[in-house]
C-alpha cells in the first residue's frame, strides 16, 4: 500500500534482466506484473519509458513477495526493513544502519527510521522532498546532538540484530556522526 511510482517499474527492470540471481529475477517479474504493471501513475506519469518494457523485457518464473522472511538486513549498506505480514494492512519499519557515509548524496541518518501502516506514521522529511537529496540529519527521524556538526567518515553503524516471530531487535552504534570542530579548525575572515 506505499506509494509507488514508474520509477520503482525502471528499477526492477534492471533488477529482472541484469541480476545473476534467479530468485531475485523472479522476485522482479511479481513486482513488476503485480505492484508497477506499466509507466503510468498518479503521482508520476512515464509513457516514454515503455522502450524498457521492450528492452529489458524477461520472461520466467514468477514469485511473490509473500515468500520471502518478513526481516531484511542488507549487510552492504546496513538498512533493516521488517514487516509485520504481507497482508495489505502489514505494518513496515524500515531503519538505516548505514556504517560509512562517503558519497555526495550520502544522508546523514544513521539510526533514523520510517514507519508504516496504511500511511506514514513515522516519516521523514526527505519522504517529501522534491528530490530526496534532503542528506541532513535534521530532515530524519533520529537524535539529533544540538551544537555538533554533521561529518561523513566511518561510523559504526548496525552493531546486531535478532528476529523472531514476535520480535526485532537491532543495535546500531552512530558513534562520529556527530562531532564538534575543534576552534583551532575555525578559520574566521577578517575585512
Amino acid at each position: 500500500s506505499m506509494p509507488i511510482t514508474p520509477h520503482d517499474r525502471e528499477y526492477l527492470q534492471m533488477v529482472g534482466y541484469w541480476s545473476g540471481s534467479k530468485r531475485a529475477r523472479d522476485l522482479a517479474r511479481w513486482y513488476l506484473t503485480e505492484v508497477v504493471p506499466d509507466y503510468t501513475g498518479p503521482s508520476f506519469n512515464d509513457r516514454t519509458a515503455y522502450w524498457y518494457d521492450v528492452i529489458f523485457r524477461t520472461a520466467g518464473d514468477v514469485m511473490p513477495a509473500s515468500q520471502l522472511p518478513l526481516a531484511y538486513v542488507a549487510k552492504g549498506t546496513g538498512f533493516v526493513s521488517v514487516r509485520s505480514s504481507w497482508q495489505d494492512d502489514a505494518t513496515s519499519l524500515a531503519v538505516s544502519g548505514s556504517p560509512i557515509i562517503d558519497q555526495s548524496h550520502a544522508h546523514y541518518d544513521v539510526g533514523s527510521f520510517t514507519l508504516w501502516k496504511h500511511d506514514w506514521l513515522a516519516v521523514d522529511a526527505t519522504s517529501y522532498s522534491s528530490s530526496g537529496l534532503n542528506w541532513s540529519s535534521d530532515a530524519h527521524n533520529m537524535v539529533h546532538m544540538a551544537g555538533s556538526e554533521r561529518r561523513g567518515g566511518t561510523i559504526p553503524g548496525l552493531q546486531r540484530t535478532f528476529d523472531a516471530t514476535d520480535l526485532t531487535y537491532l543495535a546500531i552504534d552512530a558513534t562520529n556522526l556527530f562531532r564538534a570542530r575543534p576552534q583551532a579548525d575555525v578559520v574566521t575572515l577578517a575585512n
